[in-house]
C-alpha cells in the first residue's frame, strides 16, 4: 500500500492510500468524523483484482483543512482529484454515511468513469425534505457550541 497526496480543485492537499494494479478502482470514502483508516481492511482482499483507493476528505485525517467553502460538492471534488491523480479510467465509489452522499456527487462529476455507487450505512432518509430554517438553526448551533453539539449528536 502506498500513501500519496494530491491537490483538490481549490488547492487543499488530499491524502490517500492506494494498492493494486488494475484499471478499475474501488474508491472508499469515509463518513464524517472518520478518515481513510476506516477502510484499511479492504486493501488486502480487493487489491488482487482492483486498484484500491481510500482517501481522507478535506478536514479529515491527513488532508488539509484550509478550505474556503465546505460542502458535499467540495468533498466530491476531493474524490475527483484523486481519480485524476491516479488516472483512473473506471471507478466503483463506496461511501459510508456522509461518504455516500459524496460518492453520488463524485459520480456525477466523474461521468462515465463512475461505474457504480455503493452506499454503506447511508441513504436512510434520501427522500426526506429538511426545512431550511431547521438546517440553518442546526448549523448555527454547531458554530456556537461544537463540543456541545457533538455530545448531543452522539
Amino acid at each position: 500500500m502506498f500513501h500519496r497526496t494530491t491537490r483538490s480543485v481549490d488547492g487543499v492537499t488530499i491524502a490517500y492510500s492506494v494498492s493494486g494494479p488494475a484499471d478499475t478502482a474501488i474508491v472508499f470514502i469515509h463518513g464524517g468524523l472518520a478518515d481513510r483508516s476506516f477502510w484499511d481492511g479492504q486493501h488486502s482482499p480487493f487489491s488482487h483484482n482492483y486498484k484500491v483507493i481510500a482517501l481522507d476528505l478535506a478536514g479529515h485525517g491527513e488532508s488539509g483543512r484550509d478550505r474556503p467553502k465546505w460542502g458535499i460538492v467540495e468533498f466530491a471534488e476531493d474524490v475527483l482529484a484523486v481519480l485524476n491523480a491516479e488516472r483512473v479510467p473506471h471507478a466503483i465509489l463506496v461511501g459510508n454515511s456522509l461518504g455516500g452522499a459524496v460518492a453520488i456527487e463524485a459520480a456525477f462529476l466523474a461521468g462515465t468513469r463512475a461505474r457504480a455507487v455503493i452506499g454503506i450505512d447511508t441513504f436512510h432518509d434520501i427522500g426526506r425534505r429538511i426545512d431550511p430554517s431547521h438546517a440553518t438553526a442546526q448549523a448555527d448551533a454547531w458554530r456556537r457550541d461544537f463540543d456541545g453539539s457533538l455530545d448531543r449528536m452522539l
